[in-house]
């Protein structure tokens, strides 16, 4: 629940600059189409491009978050258990994947940070 209302805030935000982003679009990996690597599908977060930005929101009191769970989050969503075997087909798209990690307690990881400024 609180993922998909900091998903539907920054969706808001979004169109502002972009009117046509939209969120949990599918088919971004040609490979496997049911995939749904953008939380929210966009091109204005990120210049050049289209961006498939992934919320993801961590304690840090979860197992692995470690001394900064904004950046285990990104690690393990960028790693081989999240879409990082896709990242190369997902770039020959035209597409950046972008983990977005919060800590539940409000803090985020400065990628997140940079894309929302």
């Amino acid at each position: 629940m609180g993922h998909n209302a900091v998903r539907d805030a920054i969706l808001d935000a979004t169109h502002l600059a972009d009117p046509s982003a939209h969120a949990e679009a599918a088919g971004l990996v040609p490979s496997c189409p049911p995939l749904r690597p953008a939380d929210i599908f966009t091109a204005a977060a990120l210049p050049g491009g289209q961006a498939a930005l992934d919320v993801g929101i961590m304690s840090p009191h979860a197992l692995g978050a470690g001394a900064d769970c904004c950046e285990a989050l990104v690690r393990r969503k960028l790693g081989d258990q999240g879409y990082g075997p896709h990242l190369e087909e997902l770039a020959a798209e035209g597409i950046q994947y972008v983990p977005m990690g919060f800590s539940c307690y409000g803090p985020l990881h400065p990628d997140a940070e940079r894309i929302l400024d």
